[in-house]
């Protein structure tokens, strides 16, 4: 196929060096600009000396007394502070130290507050804006009324990345409104948990129609199985060593097993050859820890009791890290034999023409009995760029001298330059003409030196 670029033949061709070219700038990086994304306002609960205990639910925590004209039946989410905020304030840090939040609600007459494990919002980041390194949500405090209220908050970088790896950013223009189209999954962090699982567990003593391989126990999964005449199988993880409710366990501590029927009433348990994961993120999210395996008990009186286990992890969501801007350039590799077949008549692929005479030349001249040679269908002239789509047709031909003497032809459909550029890499979804080869005159001869569009990171 003509004009077509292909990856690198498996041996390594022999081909003519000249000195290299220094890399060409093809654009300058371009930076995103930084924006301020605005979520929902809360209240305010300050902690306070004082503070009557009937409104403050966590001793030494905030207190909601200001806030009994204001809250209702309906649970709505309060910031909670250790200190008195100033208006324009921008209240960011570590969550539970340097502020924690609270869903407070009336329930007969009385207050009724819960801490939230982990940190949630109403910011939507636009789709075509990122989140930047150590920038979550913050609050930005304002006087309404002569009551301090707290707007979330979060700075982003939109259409690219920012100019430098760190903040402080400023953000440029006014707040982002709240929105629901076009918009990234609301900044939160959660724990996501999969399906509760059956659990083996060692180290202790049960009835010899609950055991497997000797040591373990699984009362839950076999008497569901037992229950369960239609079902051949159940999913089992066994745990390595003791365990009690509470515990947590690492992926090394588990094993993963398929409890099946042996026999008319027996049981066994298979290993699995490729484990199997009951946990899935929600869209938008990513796991930031390794999954752990949570031990729980459950207790009813029914048959199926016992301990059990569950897959969580930790995950944010919201807007990806923005990319770090790159500054694209031109670089060059090795040079290759050029051979002009333009004005031959037939298929040179099928020795139809007088061009393989020519590539045989360039093997003897060589003093080799294979090389890489690039055959030009077209013309071209010193200056010319050789890629997919290209306005000179060419081809990369691996050719070679056969024991026997006849010249053996095979085309190359997906050659790729092998250019190297420290700190950089190569323009993967870069356009047709970003990787080829371009002709030069080198040694007194046309030859076609390789290039190829590389990314390099400013920072």
């Amino acid at each position: 196929m003509f004009g077509s670029l292909a990856a690198a033949v498996s041996f390594a061709p022999v081909a003519a060096m000249a000195q290299s070219m220094s890399p060409k700038l093809i654009r300058e990086a371009e930076y995103g600009t930084v924006r301020e994304v605005e979520g929902e306002k809360l209240m305010i609960a300050v902690a306070r000396d004082g503070c009557p205990a009937a409104w403050q639910p966590a001793g030494g925590g905030p207190c909601f007394e200001t806030l009994k004209s204001k809250l209702t039946a309906n649970p709505i989410r309060v910031l909670g502070l250790y200190t008195a905020p100033e208006p324009r304030q921008r209240i960011a840090g570590r969550y539970g130290s340097d502020f924690s939040l609270f869903t407070a609600r009336i329930e007969n007459g009385a207050l009724v507050a819960q801490r939230l494990d982990l940190p949630t919002s109403d910011v939507t980041v636009p789709r075509n804006c990122y989140r930047l390194n150590g920038e979550g949500v913050g609050y930005v405090i304002a006087a309404e009324n002569g009551v301090n209220v707290a707007y979330e908050s979060q700075i982003a970088s939109c259409d690219g990345g920012p100019e430098t790896a760190q903040g402080p950013y400023y953000p440029e223009g006014e707040p982002i409104l709240p929105g629901s189209a076009g918009v990234h999954h609301r900044t939160e962090e959660l724990q996501v948990s999969g399906s509760v699982r059956y659990l083996a567990v060692t180290g202790t003593t049960c009835d010899k129609a609950y055991q497997l391989r000797k040591t373990w126990c699984a009362q839950p999964a076999i008497t569901y199985l037992q229950n369960a005449p239609g079902e051949k199988e159940v999913d089992l993880i066994a745990a390595r060593m003791p365990v009690k409710t509470g515990d947590v366990l690492s992926e090394k501590q588990v094993d993963q097993w398929v409890l099946k029927r042996k026999g008319r009433d027996g049981f066994k348990a298979d290993s699995r050859w490729i484990d199997k994961s009951f946990l899935s993120g929600p869209s938008g999210c990513w796991a930031t820890q390794s999954i752990g395996w949570y031990v729980s008990e459950q207790k009813t009186g029914q048959p199926g009791d016992g301990q059990y286990i569950t897959e969580r992890a930790h995950h944010i969501c919201g807007a990806p890290l923005a990319p770090v801007p790159v500054t694209i350039f031109e670089a060059y590799g090795r040079e290759l034999e050029v051979v002009d077949c333009a004005e031959r008549r037939g298929d040179w692929r099928k020795n139809e023409s007088g061009c393989p005479d020519r590539l045989l030349e360039v093997l003897q001249r060589m003093k080799v009995r294979d090389a890489t040679i690039v055959v030009l269908n077209e013309h071209g002239r010193v200056g010319d760029y050789l890629h997919t789509g290209g306005y000179v047709s060419y081809d990369v031909a691996q050719v070679r001298i056969g024991k026997e003497g006849g010249l053996d032809i095979d085309v190359a459909y997906s050659y790729a330059p092998g250019v190297y550029m420290s700190n950089c890499s190569p323009m993967t979804d870069g356009p047709s003409e970003s990787r080829g080869f371009v002709l030069v005159r080198s040694l007194g001869v046309t030859r076609a030196r390789e290039y190829q569009w590389m990314a390099c990171p400013v920072y």
